[in-house]
């Protein structure tokens, strides 16, 4: 009887096992899609993507919709987008879904449909808050496909319910922890909405509430993290179709990892440790096992902690590589298209004795693919305290950029890409409110292009309101037009730089004006159509020996605000 007891049992053992084997992991996509833009128009095309959890039956889905999906391995894809999902200017929301059991929705991706520019236009558009956004999270989260924010706002948790046209329904509610920390969106529950949890660092707890599909959150749960939670990130670490997250304990040097039950609870079952003081974490594969691994900012010792999932929960340390002095954020991309995750860190440099004159820096970490990192760092002279990073493709040509914050100088920055790990020295400079923290890339108005939210800690006379760096509808190209040396007093050859709309709505122009040691006539209309353009032509007369900059500055309704193309030329 005892033998046949044990026969039983040893069954129902294997038939668990056998369960949770087949089980679909939670798919993530983490790296840039291949190609990640095309021009409104265009033919249909293959989208390749790239991550880990993919199975036979994946679906890429496009806005919700799905596409004929081609599964290569565990961590590619391929999919056929249609020619018709390529008509107007648009941002698709590209994701994977993995069917029962298990299974469930990706993170998100972003595919522009939009002209590419020289550079990047910015404007800023605001949304009121009862209180700053102290930390932010982005989904839909009310299931209409515009792109939804949740913000942490004193005591309170707001909801900014998106129009699509960068504008936001606001609503808040109190939180359910002695302090807010952190937001994390995802689908904590396997039931196809988006929930909410966030970390509250007095405590020493996460707590989830559970979204209704509509916008709405109810309170669920708590789980108990390390010490001083700061950070989180989501992903199915154990490859049992339930998101998992992996939170960073500022005092505790190490990171826990909450697993998830699929219902809205978690379990904490490993903590690996790091270095001193974790500031920040990122997730990717960054050793291409097909395996989730995380990234640890280190702000104690200035060094990323790269810890390789097991594919179980656990995780091991591969490498440290040095960062500048106390990191504070970073972006994981592909930035010089090796088919290889990198990183990009932030260094706050607040003790001025640490930091090279008054210069702050960027640690770009390019990935070898097996854990390792080669480190080379950027100079962004006269900023310092850098701390939000964000990447995506800000000019839309194909070539990841990096969006940043800078606390002491009160800005945001845009460093183009050049597709090759390194980045163009002409920054776009932006101002911003007190203290800005927190990047979070999307596109908010649904023009095509990607836009970039900023959270600031602090207000002096500012308004509270989460501010909304989104890109403008014109560009000029080239965005600098540059003269050969001439001699000062004669006037060059005739040079051309071309103003478009590459916005959905028709422009209407006020005034077109050269400044400095330029000439030019145009031919721009008053009302230019959206795809059209109109042309400058410009000369130069020199009036001094050496380097002179001018500008074409266009005054229309793009915004509310001028445009301004740079010229540039050498007098002899």
């Amino acid at each position: 009887m005892l033998a046949r007891w044990c026969l039983f049992s040893s069954l129902l053992i294997m038939v668990a096992q056998f369960a949770m084997a087949a089980s679909n992991p939670v798919p993530f996509i983490d790296a840039t899609l291949n190609p990640g833009r095309k021009a409104p128009g265009t033919g249909s095309f293959t989208l390749a993507l790239t991550g880990t959890g993919f199975v036979p039956t994946s679906i890429v889905r496009w806005d919700g919709h799905n596409l004929v999906t081609t599964f290569v391995n565990s961590t590619r894809l391929a999919a056929r987008v249609p020619q018709s999902n390529l008509t107007t200017p648009t941002t698709a929301l590209v994701t994977v879904f993995n069917p029962t059991p298990g299974g469930g929705s990706s993170n998100v991706s972003f595919f522009e449909v939009t002209q590419t520019t020289p550079t990047a236009i910015f404007f800023e558009r605001r949304t009121a808050l009862p209180a700053l956004p102290s930390s932010l999270a982005t989904g839909d989260f009310n299931g209409d496909g515009k792109l939804d924010f949740a913000a942490a706002t004193g005591a309170n948790i707001s909801i900014l319910s998106g129009n699509g046209d960068g504008t936001f329904e606001v609503s808040s509610f109190p939180s359910s922890g002695s302090s807010l920390g952190a937001l994390i969106s995802g689908d904590f529950d396997s039931d196809g909405k988006l929930d909410l949890a966030f970390l509250d660092p007095s405590t020493n707890l996460l707590h989830v509430l559970l979204g209704d599909g509509h916008g709405n959150f109810t309170p669920a749960s708590t789980a108990r993290t390390g010490s001083n939670p700061v950070a989180a990130v989501a992903g199915d670490f154990n490859g049992d179709g339930k998101l998992d997250l992996a939170v960073a304990n500022h005092h505790g040097g190490s990171v826990s990892i909450m697993l998830g039950n699929g219902d809205g609870t978690f379990s904490k079952k490993a903590t690996p440790k790091t270095a001193s003081l974790p500031k920040a974490i990122s997730v990717g594969d960054f050793d291409r096992d097909g395996k989730l691994d995380l990234a640890v900012v280190n702000s104690g010792n200035d060094t990323v902690s790269i810890l390789l999932g097991r594919g179980d929960g656990t995780f091991v340390l591969k490498s440290s590589p040095a960062s500048g002095p106390s990191p504070y954020a970073a972006a994981a991309a592909d930035f010089n298209h090796d088919g290889k995750l990198d990183l990009a860190v932030t260094n706050y440099c607040d003790i001025a004795s640490r930091c090279s004159g008054l210069s702050g820096t960027i640690s770009v970490m390019l990935g070898s693919g097996d854990g390792t990192f080669s480190v080379k760092s950027i100079v962004l002279p006269n900023l310092r305290k850098l701390a939000g990073i964000a990447a995506g493709d800000f000019n839309s040509d194909g070539r990841i950029d990096l969006a940043i914050t800078s606390q002491n100088e009160v800005k945001s920055i845009v460093l183009l890409g050049n597709g090759n790990g390194t980045f163009r020295t002409r920054m776009v400079v932006l101002p911003n409110g007190v203290l800005p923290d927190l990047v979070i890339p999307g596109d908010f108005n649904n023009d095509g292009r990607l836009d970039f939210a900023v959270s600031t800690n602090f207000a002096v006379g500012e308004v509270r309101a989460l501010c909304i760096k989104e890109q403008s509808p014109v560009a000029f190209y080239p965005d600098v037009l540059t003269f050969p040396p001439q001699t000062i007093g004669t006037t060059s050859t005739a040079k051309t730089v071309r103003f478009a709309n590459i916005g959905v709505v028709p422009l209407h122009i006020f005034d077109a004006v050269t400044v400095g040691f330029f000439a030019g006539t145009n031919d721009c209309p008053a009302t230019l159509p959206a795809g059209a353009s109109c042309t400058f032509t410009e000369t130069f007369t020199p009036g001094f020996k050496g380097l002179t900059g001018g500008a074409v500055i266009v005054t229309d309704d793009a915004l509310g605000v001028k445009q301004n193309g740079f010229l540039d030329g050498v007098g002899k």
